[in-house]
């Protein structure tokens, strides 16, 4: 999906595990070169997972440029999401 659109939608990867230095091998491992955070699961007070209560993963969320959440679900639903950036491109 971030090879279709990247010319049109930021993207941000969120990492929630335990350990930085295997996020890291693993986004070098599949060629996740957009922005990566991480939210360590020892601490995930004050965090993205906290704040929009994020309870599974993976988790798409799609916002405009003002922070409205336009889209949020699953990998179930990438069709879904696939269609709606599709329909968001002028």
């Amino acid at each position: 999906m971030h090879d279709k659109y990247e010319s049109n939608f930021e993207f941000v990867g969120v990492a929630y595990d335990k350990n930085l230095s295997n996020v890291k091998q693993y986004t070098i491992d599949k060629g996740m070169n957009w922005y990566q955070s991480f939210v360590s699961q020892k601490n995930k007070k004050n965090s993205i997972i906290s704040e929009r209560n994020i309870t599974s993963f993976p988790i798409f969320i799609l916002l405009d440029k003002n922070g409205k959440i336009l889209y949020g679900g699953g990998s179930e639903s990438l069709c879904e999401l696939d269609t709606l950036m599709e329909n968001l491109i002028p």
